[in-house]
């Protein structure tokens, strides 16, 4: 069964999340939310956040991974996401000296009631490339963005992070690099009926 979730669509089931721990790499330079500026992570890649000005840009990266999309599903998409004053969430392309996209994921921080902020992943895009540099640089993006917001956990979402599509050697360079599966969200349709009154009993 598949259902949709952000972009594209997902199977949906027992897919696990990714998360890691007190957000540490150790050489890797903290990403900021600087509007247009990039900031410089793993040579010869760097971070950009997303504007709404530059999405249509990144549609054919997109479209690669999500055909079905189009692009005005795309647009809509990123509209909240990209918003220039909107600090804790954003969509952040890493891009070569060229500006060719090769990589891209979507974040929000979540505050849970008496915990620190985690900042969450979804819709992770990763192109293949010969070599851990892509890799390294996607890692250096996302630990750079939670240390910009101080947030101490960072989980990536099963619905992107094990995603039908994802490159299996991203897969394991992040559980590699210290993200562990975590047991998954309770999960239901909004189409089953509501459970019998014996249930309950």
């Amino acid at each position: 069964m598949r259902k949709s979730c952000g972009v594209g669509e997902v199977h949906e089931g027992s897919i696990p999340d990714l998360t890691r721990v007190n957000a540490r790499a150790s050489g890797f330079c903290a990403f900021r939310h600087m509007g247009d500026k990039a900031a410089n992570i793993a040579p010869p890649f760097e971070a950009m956040r997303l504007l709404a000005a530059d999405a249509r840009h990144a549609y054919p990266f997109v479209q690669f991974f999500h055909p079905e999309v189009t692009l005005s599903q795309w647009l809509k998409f990123v509209r909240p996401f990209a918003a220039a004053s909107e600090q804790n969430k954003g969509v952040v392309t890493v891009r070569d000296r060229r500006r060719y996209i090769h990589a891209a994921f979507a974040y929000f921080v979540e505050r849970p009631l008496a915990q620190w902020p985690i900042l969450r992943i979804d819709e992770l895009m990763v192109g293949r490339l010969p070599g851990r540099l892509l890799n390294d640089a996607v890692l250096a993006a996302i630990v750079g963005t939670a240390r910009g917001l101080r947030c101490a956990r960072i989980q990536v979402a099963g619905s992107s992070a094990w995603h039908d599509r994802a490159d299996a050697a991203t897969l394991a360079y992040l559980i590699k690099s210290g993200f562990r599966p975590s047991a998954p969200p309770l999960t239901r349709s909004i189409d089953r009926p509501l459970p019998s009154a014996s249930l309950s009993a």
